[in-house]
């Protein structure tokens, strides 16, 4: 016998009801507001990069564009080196997909094999250097920016990108990460392995690693996000003539903020397209990352 449907009046008549329907509105207002503050400052930015000069150093607020413009993309696509007379955009899209591309695989290689030592090779001491590890995440990482600079200068690779990729080929979170894919997947599948005469090599690339696909690719997103982003470590480690997108942005005249809008969106751009395209794997590797100590 099918339940007879309440009408709304019905409903709320139930104080459990109106109850979840007061909660479901205010939660809803909350995240419709929250949205809005932090879509602002975005909106703002893309509405800045469109506006021509004298209506972004208006004295009055312009929330809407009056006289939309493409002026400040064509002088980033078209702005020269005086030296070398090439494209600058171009020239540190190339240095930051070189920098992006090669740290972030081996950030990715050492996080994975980490990971899963940390979580399959019960070796002495695995439980206690990995609880230090762990410690070290509570440190600042502007405590370790002097030794970090010592330690590059002291190898020569001042002025390098290998100056810039070294000091993030590890990272504990990542390695944290990667630990908690692993650990959640059984042993048995390695102790099958080794019976059959597996070695331990062959065990993690054919075995566990086509496992944790989801990791490695929210990993991926991950370090592409934080290497493209960099600005600190190669504003200090490279020379001029060398920039990458993040020191690219900063180069423009201060007094023009619609030329640094147009950058800033032009190099966000790539980020936006791949999580987009990858947020799959990343909403799935955030779902399964904490479901086992």
């Amino acid at each position: 016998m099918e339940k007879k449907k309440l009408s709304i009046k019905q409903k709320f008549d139930s104080p459990k009801y109106r109850r979840e329907f007061i909660q479901n509105t205010l939660l809803w207002i909350i995240r419709i507001v929250l949205g809005l503050i932090f879509a602002f400052p975005l909106y703002w930015a893309i509405t800045t990069s469109f506006k021509p000069l004298d209506e972004i150093i208006s004295p009055t607020i312009n929330l809407l564009i009056k006289n939309p413009t493409f002026e400040h993309y064509s002088y980033v696509l078209t702005w020269r080196d005086y030296n070398t007379n090439k494209i600058l955009i171009f020239n540190a899209l190339i240095n930051t997909l070189t920098l992006t591309v090669l740290g972030g695989v081996l950030n990715i290689t050492v996080s994975a094999i980490a990971g899963y030592s940390f979580a399959k090779l019960k070796f002495k001491g695995h439980k206690v250097i990995f609880r230090i590890l762990l410690l070290s995440m509570m440190i600042p990482g502007i405590i370790t920016m002097m030794p970090t600079f010592i330690v590059i200068s002291r190898l020569k690779l001042w002025g390098s990108f290998m100056g810039v990729i070294l000091p993030g080929i590890a990272s504990v979170f990542n390695i944290f990460f990667m630990r908690q894919f692993f650990i959640t997947l059984p042993d048995e599948l390695g102790e099958s392995a080794e019976i059959d005469g597996a070695g331990e090599m062959r065990i993690f690339f054919q075995i566990y690693l086509p496992q944790v696909k989801p990791a490695l690719a929210a990993l991926a997103i991950f370090n592409f996000q934080g290497g493209w982003n960099n600005f600190l470590m190669p504003y200090v480690v490279l020379p001029t003539n060398k920039l990458v997108l993040s020191t690219f942005i900063r180069s423009f005249p201060a007094e023009n903020y619609g030329q640094t809008m147009a950058a800033s969106m032009l190099a966000t751009l790539p980020v936006l397209i791949l999580f987009i395209v990858f947020q799959k794997y990343f909403m799935q590797s955030v779902t399964l990352t904490g479901l086992k100590e």
